[in-house]
């Protein structure tokens, strides 16, 4: 509470930046202690640089798809990723998903072949989707596979280099403050 309340500008070995940020999220965890039965509180925040924030979302299209892939360490030396799901709004406007499903290495090498294959079918059918996932570890798992099985590389690569892929985790990071530890 004492980080909310203070009214100064300067902690040594703070950077300003740095103490606005500090203190922001303080108020929202403040707020969220004082009314713990509401929905978290949480503030936008202001966009610094283009391509960051909020701003880094592109324009959206309506073939945009939404991505996630499930992985288990523990399977084999290598593990396995299991799930390749994707999902989008259909003509209708309703959601629709499919699951690209493994159970040992050749499915997983299947699996990861027809989700690159549908991305690209709809891509030829939106040129300006995107593929939105949460986080690093769907286009690393997407080069891992690649890397593993030796196919689709132009395809990932081309997802890659043409930013196709849209990481919201880092939208959200560097979007939005919220009053949650």
């Amino acid at each position: 509470t004492g980080l909310a309340a203070f009214t100064g500008t300067r902690v040594p070995g703070i950077s300003t930046p740095a103490l606005e940020k500090l203190r922001r999220q303080a108020g929202l965890l403040v707020t969220r202690r004082l009314n713990p039965l509401e929905p978290p509180p949480y503030q936008l925040l202001p966009t610094t640089e283009p391509g960051l924030g909020l701003a880094a979302l592109p324009q959206p299209d309506g073939g945009d798809l939404f991505f996630d892939i499930e992985g288990d360490p523990f399977v084999d030396p290598s593990g396995l990723e299991y799930l390749l799901g994707v999902g989008w709004a259909n003509a209708r406007g309703e959601f629709e998903y499919r699951a690209f499903w493994a159970h040992d290495e050749a499915s997983e090498k299947l699996a990861f072949e027809e989700f690159i294959d549908f991305v690209g079918e709809s891509l030829t059918r939106s040129p300006g989707l995107h593929v939105y996932h949460y986080a690093p570890y769907e286009p690393a798992a997407l080069k891992r596979l690649m890397g593993r099985y030796g196919t689709r590389e132009r395809e990932v690569d081309d997802l890659l280099r043409g930013r196709v892929l849209v990481d919201l985790y880092q939208v959200v990071r560097q979007g939005v403050c919220v009053g949650t530890p």
